[in-house]
């Protein structure tokens, strides 16, 4: 999808899991982006503090690639604190 759009950023921030693990999540995301795979995302807990530091290190990253305006290529989801790092979410897209 990224490549359709032309431009992008995709940022991938993992703690602890196993390498092939990393790539079947990718493979099921392009698989359900593209209407092949039904089965709902893996549910993560959310605000847990593991995830808020995730979170805050995927807002750094994207910083300082330049990101401002983004659309996210996910459902609808309250991020907090996306602000202090100059980034403002202005679309989801999920097709």
């Amino acid at each position: 999808r990224i490549g359709e759009e032309g431009q992008g950023v995709a940022v991938i921030l993992r703690q602890k899991d196993d390498p092939r693990l990393l790539v079947r999540r990718v493979r099921d995301m392009a698989l359900r982006a593209s209407g092949k795979l039904r089965e709902p995302e893996e549910p993560t807990r959310a605000g847990s503090p593991q995830e808020l530091r995730t979170h805050g290190i995927g807002a750094q990253i994207l910083a300082d690639l330049g990101v401002g305006r983004m659309r996210l290529l996910s459902a609808p989801k309250r991020f907090h604190g996306l602000g202090g790092f100059g980034l403002e979410i202005v679309d989801y897209v999920h097709d």
